[in-house]
């Protein structure tokens, strides 16, 4: 709430459409947040939209070995089997046969809703990152990776979540394995995943306006990822990181 209030009064805002998709922590209904869209004043927030719940088999496991949210966010996608994704070798890959279990029993498994974990799924399905040895390491080897890629165009989706719209990540997730089942590049399914990402959250966010006009928006805690797939540099365009709002 502090932190909250804090961003609105340094850009002298009382409401903002904030993005909060950098880092992950509780949220008021006992799940883990860190993909949101919200409607924040000085007083409170409502959530009313961002990614998809998924499970996040194993809970804090998930965040040292990725290929576990990989195994969270395509548990639903029939066709989709996991072990055929990644090198039996690679670190996590065999405790598979138990997040089987956890998932099929719902035992220690967490709902999500972060920005992380996808981008952690990822890293594991384009071979860039299989255990975490240091905070956002598969997030920022995904993004190295990226850099060195072309992004293909991919229809994104979106779905309800208790009665809120959100980005559907199981879906977005499904198109990057066909991609990679079709012999694309995993520079550029990992390029095609920030971008698609991107357009996810700006497609919910703002649907009729254009990407110069979402910089119109205030947004706290606007992940590199975002400024990264747009080219931006932070440091060069304050509006990417909370400079002018769309509604005060």
């Amino acid at each position: 709430g502090k932190e909250r209030a804090s961003v609105l009064m340094e850009h002298d805002r009382s409401r903002a459409v904030c993005i909060t998709a950098d880092g992950v922590g509780y949220g008021p209904d006992g799940t883990v947040w860190g993909g949101e869209v919200l409607d924040a004043t000085l007083a409170d927030a409502e959530r009313v939209g961002g990614l998809a719940p998924v499970p996040m088999p194993g809970g804090d496991r998930a965040t040292r070995f990725p290929v576990r949210s990989l195994a969270g966010l395509l548990a639903d996608r029939d066709g989709v089997d996991v072990r055929s994704l990644v090198d039996t070798d690679a670190p996590g890959a065999d405790e598979l046969a138990v997040v089987d279990q956890q998932l099929d029993a719902g035992v220690n498994t967490p709902t999500t809703t972060s920005a992380g974990r996808f981008l952690d799924a990822v890293a594991a399905l384009v071979d860039v990152c299989h255990e975490r040895t240091y905070e956002g390491e598969p997030a920022l080897r995904l993004e190295a990776a990226a850099t060195e890629g072309t992004p293909h165009d991919v229809a994104v989706h979106y779905g309800e979540a208790d009665g809120r719209p959100v980005v559907d990540t199981p879906r977005a997730a499904e198109r990057l394995v066909d991609l990679r089942r079709d012999g694309v590049a995993p520079a550029d399914v990992a390029a095609t995943a920030q971008r698609m990402l991107v357009d996810l959250i700006e497609g919910f966010v703002a649907p009729e306006t254009t990407r110069e006009e979402l910089h119109q928006l205030e947004i706290s805690q606007l992940t590199a990822l975002l400024n990264y797939a747009r080219g931006t540099d932070v440091s060069e365009n304050p509006t990417a990181n909370g400079g002018t709002t769309a509604s005060s």
